[in-house]
């Protein structure tokens, strides 16, 4: 009865570990569906292209690793853009982007039955949770934030615009979506430029797990 209790214990506490992550990273040991991996640097690519830049490489390197010690993980890879392109050529990009990470991962070795590419149209925009807002304007015990001024172009206009940190910290809280009436709302160009930035972004998520045989 004792041991019953013990077991009943260890699985309550195993299972609500598990129930509180949202994200994993690749030191993570525990992990389930629905949990998500976003890089940093991100994952970038050759302008308004799908090859992928050089400088990601080692990145993706580093997740063929995580996702060989972890080879009983499915998993999705979701490519997203922005909302400033038409929804049809944005799907088509980030589908196409999606399908190069696949295709990297797949020569290092790894079961491409693992791995579904999906490229995002420009509806799925962010939404900043607290996890998020506390790694990129406070960082974590391990990393600094990962925000920082931001010095930019706007691409249509073509002028230069900035948006400090303390004024990205303050503008891009937890429980904010970045959809399109949001950007709109915001009148200073360099925020605006951020919230684009921050919707361009590549996340790899916990669809399943494969059953390993006895």
């Amino acid at each position: 009865m004792i041991k019953l209790q013990w077991l009943i214990l260890l699985a309550i506490l195993f299972i609500t570990c598990l129930s509180f992550a949202q994200t994993f990273n690749l030191n993570s040991k525990f992990y389930k569906t629905g949990n998500i991996y976003a890089p940093f640097p991100k994952i970038s690519f050759h302008y308004n292209k799908y090859s992928i830049r050089k400088q990601s490489f080692s990145k993706l390197d580093s997740l063929a690793k995580y996702f060989k010690k972890n080879d009983s993980l499915i998993i999705e890879i979701g490519v997203h853009t922005d909302s400033r392109g038409s929804t049809g050529y944005s799907r088509k990009v980030t589908q196409r982007r999606a399908q190069s990470i696949m295709e990297y991962l797949i020569t290092k070795g790894l079961n491409p039955d693992r791995f579904i590419a999906k490229g995002h149209e420009d509806n799925v925009p962010l939404k900043i949770d607290s996890a998020y807002f506390q790694k990129t304007f406070f960082g974590t015990k391990k990393t600094k934030p990962t925000a920082k001024d931001y010095f930019g172009i706007d691409g249509r206009t073509k002028e230069k615009v900035f948006a400090s940190f303390l004024d990205q910290k303050t503008t891009f809280i937890s429980g904010i979506v970045l959809n399109e009436a949001f950007i709109k709302s915001l009148k200073d160009g360099g925020l605006i430029q951020c919230a684009h930035q921050m919707n361009r972004r590549t996340e790899f998520k916990i669809i399943g797990m494969y059953c390993k045989d006895d």
